[in-house]
């Protein structure tokens, strides 16, 4: 995981680590071409984790707002990250990773977002599957999977 560096106040040059919701799928091209592209914008494979209605409600009740969404990180002091490959050849694995900060254990005023209690956060990790894993290439959706039927 990252950390969040300060960069004014008392705390200059110390680092805040983020507790942090994390996804991690593997995704494998059963096809016999290659797809997704490197070289063209927007031609690469995209995967996205999109919540229902009840994960929706249950990270703006958590978290403040709704961790799925980019521009709800404004102005948290915190943020999320992905890792992915964006071409996968015929009968290749990929490994996706997600993960989105959910807030910092101690106060600063660079990050005003506090981690939730542990009851809160077990409530946030209870529907964390509640969401579809949503694959695109070319911004066309070519696979939808409901986390809820695939979690172990």
């Amino acid at each position: 995981m990252g950390s969040i560096g300060i960069t004014e106040g008392e705390s200059k040059g110390d680092e805040l680590i983020p507790t942090a919701l994390f996804y991690e799928f593997t995704i494998k091209n059963t096809g016999n071409k290659t797809v997704g592209s490197i070289g063209e914008a927007d031609k690469g494979i995209e995967l996205k984790i999109e919540p229902k209605d009840k994960l929706k409600s249950v990270s703006e009740d958590v978290i403040g707002f709704n961790i799925y969404d980019p521009e709800d990180y404004n102005e948290s002091g915190v943020g999320f990250g992905q890792s992915f490959l964006s071409v996968l050849k015929s009968d290749e694995k990929g490994k996706y990773t997600f993960n989105y900060d959910l807030g910092v254990s101690e106060e600063n005023s660079q990050v005003p977002l506090l981690v939730p209690s542990k009851e809160k956060l077990d409530e946030l990790k209870e529907y964390a599957f509640n969401a579809f894993l949503v694959v695109t290439i070319g911004n066309q959706e070519i696979a939808r999977f409901d986390l809820n039927k695939l979690k172990n």
